[in-house]
């Protein structure tokens, strides 16, 4: 059987009335609509041209024709549903309005013309035929590549041809595959495109569109050509607001942007001239122009900062040879960055657009590199920097905590401590804010850390003054309170003995009022008048104790018989005083479990308190419920008040640092959130994927470790834990801005020239 053949002619065309474009009307849009309420085809039958449409940056949507203004193309590929007058007039104006159109369609559709022929293109009814099988024909190209087409017809009317049948077709109107007298000879047009504000093209044939049959080599070719045409205005359009977006982000950093602001207003005119592929090249130049500046910006600041550094840490007397001289060397190739930079801004009339995009691109590469390098080196010196302020800090956290046992022991004393507790709290959050500080500004981190040492020694200082007076003046109290309680219970044991009290309690009355103000003094911190007024009433109580003694062993033997009445007035007396220290052992006891409370709702294992507070527990009610003597029963309230003391002093001990702990704790996992999400994101990502892994696993591992030290109050540990931790954060949220990176230029640089040479490699290949 005699096989016939198309013969494909992708003409060379020139840009036929190009629309105009106003530089602040341009929209970007990366949609691409492909409408399926007409179509009698399903999107998974069109994947092919769908992945061209793709590598070209744009994405496929699925949908009807009521909404146009995102799009920047319509497909329509086979028609099994009329259109209506609305539909007609919302693709027409979207035409008028710069958007793009194709149309593939079987002969003898009873729906396509009434759209087409708007737009002045007609669909034929019959099939082209050379014979044959009738259904299989081949197309063959200018460069000599063929293809075959299944089914096609022709169009005809306004525009330029793009696919034609060679002479010796004809119009098989009765579709026997003979050529009949009557039936019209070629050569036929299989397919039109046409510009009308924007672009449409009409194709004769669904085959060359769908996956329905097996796609020839040549025919991707001329679909990749044919897509990129009618894609080609928005393409240039989003290529200069990309480009525009990253000049003003070179302007707001304040990079120098004179030079790609001038690339950008030579893309918009080139746009305005309908000259798109120069637009793409030239938007390209001002986009990377900005990066570029941004680039220099970025070595040359992050240069300043380094220097800045080093300079400070000569002053201080420590001096880093290898960062010094390394880097010398990367301002000697910053200069030399920037005279290159200055003689492409110099020559840029003179040179091409690839001279300029591979000048700058080197030009680029190399901010990187100094960047990088430089950033290591900030790094590593701030690393240096962190280590030796971590030192001073521990020594802060040292000073601190003996600074609050210290205030606690005064406090205990009787004296005043507000103004010191205030001073404390201050260096605290001092000591707080320079643990926030390490990371970022170790610097301003080290000249906190060495005020606080400062203050803390001096409050040391003071509280050791302090505490030595109040303890002078607390021991003459003590003396004193002792002796007014013995001579209270001699006076009341002697009432018996019919002593007359008047005079005893003028004395008791007189010292109460002299330890009382003591104490105020005390509490105001004027030691030496509560030092004087203890001394008066230990000298006071003394004398009166003596004469108080004197009387009632006198009267003990006088009255001799009349003792016999003071047993049971004694039990009284001991019964009365024992509820008095029962509940003063209760009250401590309550206040212990309290405490025990607050540090279990932080987190610390209390296990071993709660057992000791259970044990003095069932000892005070032993005490309450049983008819013991009244030795054992001193003897347990006493075990109970030891066994609290005890525990309140581990616990208080301990929480300063505690309360460190889980400020650290939190400001870390507070910043380390974002930095490990990013991390999770970016792993996905071929670049790094092992490294990033490795670093969460290992930061998975150190967090499981820091929760067992502070649960076990292993309080220093668990700090340097998180020291190590911000490291091993610092570092990961390095290596994800690095992958990030290089996916962000894989994905807008590489992968669509990628595309391109594999497409073209194929076609030279075949």
């Amino acid at each position: 059987m005699r096989r016939s053949y198309l013969v494909l002619f992708v003409l060379a065309l020139s840009l036929l009335n190009p629309a105009i474009c106003s530089c602040g009307g341009l929209q970007e849009k990366t949609l691409v609509l492909f409408d399926e309420s007409h179509s009698d085809l399903r999107a998974n039958q069109l994947s092919n041209l769908f992945s061209i449409i793709e590598d070209f940056g744009f994405e496929v949507a699925c949908g009807g024709l009521s909404n146009l203004k995102d799009f920047a193309m319509i497909l329509i590929v086979g028609v099994s549903e009329p259109f209506s007058n609305q539909e007609v007039e919302a693709i027409q104006d979207f035409l008028k309005g710069g958007g793009s159109l194709l149309i593939a369609c079987d002969p003898g559709n009873q729906y396509v013309n009434a759209l087409s022929e708007r737009l002045g293109v007609v669909f034929s009814r019959d099939y082209i035929s050379e014979g044959g099988n009738g259904v299989e024909v081949r197309a063959t190209c200018l460069d000599g590549v063929s293809f075959f087409v299944q089914t096609s017809g022709h169009v005809h009317g306004r525009g330029e041809p793009i696919l034609a049948a060679c002479m010796e077709a004809w119009e098989d109107s009765v579709r026997n595959d003979e050529k009949d007298p009557n039936e019209r000879m070629g050569p036929f047009t299989v397919g039109i495109r046409v510009t009308m504000g924007g672009r449409a093209a009409f194709l004769a044939s669904e085959s060359l569109v769908s996956d329905l049959d097996a796609w020839e080599k040549g025919q991707e070719e001329f679909l990749s050509y044919l897509v990129e045409w009618l894609l080609l205005p928005q393409m240039a359009s989003n290529s200069i607001l990309e480009a525009e977006e990253e000049v003003k982000r070179a302007e707001k950093l304040g990079a120098e942007s004179e030079v790609s602001r001038r690339a950008l207003d030579d893309a918009m005119a080139l746009i305005s001239a309908g000259l798109y592929k120069e637009v793409l090249d030239t938007s390209n130049l001002a986009r990377e122009l900005a990066e570029t500046s941004i680039a220099i910006k970025n070595a040359t600041s992050l240069l300043s900062e380094l220097s800045y550094e080093l300079a400070q840490e000569e002053a201080r007397g420590i001096r880093h040879e290898l960062q010094t001289s390394e880097l010398n060397m990367l301002l000697n190739s910053e200069r030399t960055l920037r005279e290159t930079w200055l003689s492409l801004v110099a020559d840029y009339e003179k040179l091409s657009v690839e001279e300029k995009r591979a000048i700058a691109a080197s030009i680029r590469y190399e901010a990187i590199w100094i960047y990088s390098k430089a950033s290591s080196l900030l790094e590593a010196l701030r690393e240096s920097i962190r280590d030796r302020v971590s030192s001073k800090l521990e020594t802060c956290s040292v000073l601190l905590k003996e600074a609050n046992s210290t205030i606690a022991e005064i406090s205990e004393l009787g004296a005043n401590v507000t103004p010191f507790s205030n001073g404390l709290r201050d260096l605290v959050s001092s000591y707080d804010q320079a643990l926030l500080m390490l990371n970022e500004t170790p610097r301003d981190a080290e000249i906190l850390a060495e005020s606080i040492e400062k203050r803390a020694s001096k409050l040391l200082k003071d509280l050791e003054s302090v505490r030595s007076k109040t303890m002078e003046v607390r021991q003459v109290i003590v003396e004193a309170e002792t002796l007014l309680s013995s001579f209270k219970g001699n006076l009341e044991s002697g009432k018996w003995l019919l002593i007359q009290k008047e005079q005893y309690k003028r004395s008791i009355s007189d010292a109460e009022k002299l330890i009382e103000s003591a104490r105020i003094d005390l509490v105001q911190g004027k030691y030496e008048e509560a030092l004087i007024k203890a001394n008066k009433s230990v000298e006071i109580l003394r004398s009166s104790f003596s004469s108080l003694r004197t009387e009632i062993e006198f009267r003990e033997k006088v009255f001799l018989l009349g003792l016999l009445t003071i047993p049971p007035t004694l039990i009284f007396l001991i019964r009365r005083s024992r509820r008095d220290y029962i509940e003063e052992a209760a009250e401590e006891l309550r206040k212990t479990i309290e405490e025990i409370m607050r540090a279990k709702e932080e987190g610390v294992d209390v296990t071993r308190e709660i057992t000791l507070v259970e044990e003095a527990g069932k000892m005070l009610n032993e005490v309450m419920s049983s008819e013991v003597g009244e030795e054992s029963v001193k003897q347990r309230v006493s075990d109970v008040k030891r066994i609290c003391r005890e525990v309140l002093r581990n616990l208080k001990s301990e929480k300063p640092l505690r309360r460190i702990c889980l400020s650290k704790m939190q400001n870390f996992l507070g910043r380390s959130q974002e930095i490990i999400d990013r991390a999770l994101e970016a792993r996905k990502s071929c670049y790094m994927k092992e490294e990033i892994s490795h670093l969460l696993d290992r930061i998975s591992d150190e967090l499981q470790l820091l929760l067992k030290e502070f649960g076990e109050r292993r309080y220093k540990a668990a700090i340097k834990r998180v020291n190590s931790l911000e490291k091993l954060i610092i570092r990961l949220g390095k290596v994800t801005r690095v992958c990030t990176e290089l996916d962000r230029i894989y994905e807008r640089e590489w992968k669509p020239k990628i595309g391109r040479l594999l497409r073209s490699s194929e076609g030279k290949g075949a």
